[in-house]
C-alpha cells in the first residue's frame, strides 16, 4: 500500500533554509508549472503581532510534493534573506525566499491572505505578488451581480499583476461561475403555488 503522506521537513536552522532554497532553485523557472501554497501561523498574526511559523507546500508537475515547515520565529530575518548554499548545485541565480514571495511570476495559493499579507511586509518588508487567495475565489464563485465579479478582476490586476496566462484562467474562472450563478438562480424551482 502506498502511503498518502506528503514529506514534511522542519526548517529551523539556517542551514536547512539553505537546503530549502536549493529545492526551490531546482523546481522554480519561469516555464515552470510549479505552485506554492503558504499558511503562516503566529501570535496576532498581523503588523501588531508576530509570525511564528510559515508553512510551505510544494506542488510539482515533475516531483513528489514535500511539506516544508519554517520556524520564522527562530530564524526571524534569515527565514527569508538566506540564498542557498554556495556548495549547492543549482542555477546560478540564487534566490531568497523573500524574493520568491515578491516574485511576479512565481504562482503563490493563500486562503485569506489579508493578515498573512500584512503581517509579512510590516515585520519583514516583504510585498507578496503573483497570489491566488482562494477566500476570494470561494467568495467569487456564489456571487452572480456582474459589477462586483469586475471589481474583484480589478483588485487582482492591480494588486497582483499576473501574466497573461494567469490573467487568463482567473478572467475564466470569474466568468464560468458567474455564468454558473445565473444559471442556478434561474432555474430554481418555483414555489409559487
Amino acid at each position: 500500500m502506498v502511503s498518502s503522506l506528503v514529506p514534511t521537513t522542519l526548517v529551523d536552522t539556517v542551514p536547512s533554509i539553505q537546503k530549502l532554497m536549493s529545492v526551490l532553485a531546482k523546481n522554480l523557472d519561469d516555464d515552470s508549472d510549479t505552485t506554492l501554497y503558504l499558511d503562516l501561523e503566529g501570535n496576532n498574526l498581523s503588523r501588531n503581532g508576530s509570525v511564528a511559523f510559515l508553512t510551505l507546500l510544494i506542488n510539482t508537475s515533475s516531483s513528489l510534493d514535500a511539506i516544508y515547515l519554517i520556524d520564522v520565529h527562530t530564524l526571524k530575518s534569515s527565514a527569508f534573506c538566506t540564498p542557498q548554499s554556495d556548495s549547492q548545485v543549482g542555477p546560478p541565480v540564487s534566490r531568497t525566499l523573500k524574493e520568491i514571495l515578491e516574485s511576479p511570476v512565481i504562482r503563490k495559493v493563500l486562503f485569506d491572505v489579508r493578515n498573512d499579507s500584512d503581517a509579512l511586509y510590516s515585520h519583514f518588508g516583504i510585498k507578496l505578488q503573483c497570489v491566488m487567495d482562494l477566500q476570494l475565489m470561494e467568495n467569487g464563485s456564489s456571487i452572480t451581480s456582474t459589477s462586483v465579479l469586475l471589481k474583484i478582476q480589478v483588485l487582482i490586476w492591480t494588486q497582483s499583476r499576473p501574466g497573461k496566462r494567469e490573467r487568463r484562467r482567473v478572467k475564466g474562472f470569474l466568468l464560468r461561475n458567474w455564468v454558473a450563478g445565473l444559471q442556478s438562480s434561474t432555474s430554481a424551482p418555483s414555489t409559487k403555488t
